[in-house]
């Protein structure tokens, strides 16, 4: 820790800043590791990127339709509709195929594809890409 010289002041003092957690510690078994984890800040920089619209994912979004507050997308009444459909449609623990959603919305399967990703915290992926199946998240109670 002593060689470490005053670069761990300087990152609390930037966690206090920024409003972000300060790393974690851990000293055992001879040996120390330090754990991070993002604020809030910084993770909507990582999925939006600081300047433009791309992330560190590599994926472009629109920066205009994005929540500054939460840093989160907003939903349009349209999506949302389409979103309330797929999940009142699923029955949990059975495996649907990219076509069934596509009759169901009656859409093309890249822009089904785009509307399930934004389902992601309530239905998961199943086997690989050519045999993908998706199905609803048990919600834990």
């Amino acid at each position: 820790m002593e060689s470490w010289g005053r670069g761990f002041l300087k990152i609390k003092a930037e966690c206090k800043k920024v409003n972000a957690p300060l790393p974690l510690i851990d000293a055992e078994n001879g040996g120390v590791s330090i754990s991070a984890s993002g604020c809030e800040k910084y993770m909507f920089m990582l999925r939006y990127g600081q300047y433009g619209q791309g992330g560190a994912d590599g994926i472009w979004r629109n920066k205009e339709k994005v929540n500054k507050k939460s840093g989160y997308k907003k939903v349009t009444k349209k999506t949302q509709m389409k979103y309330d459909k797929i999940l009142a449609f699923m029955e949990e623990g059975k495996e649907y195929g990219i076509w069934e959603f596509c009759e169901l919305l009656n859409l093309k399967e890249s822009r089904t594809k785009v509307i399930l990703q934004g389902l992601s915290d309530y239905i998961e992926i199943v086997g690989s890409n050519r045999d993908r199946r998706d199905k609803k998240k048990r919600i834990s109670q």
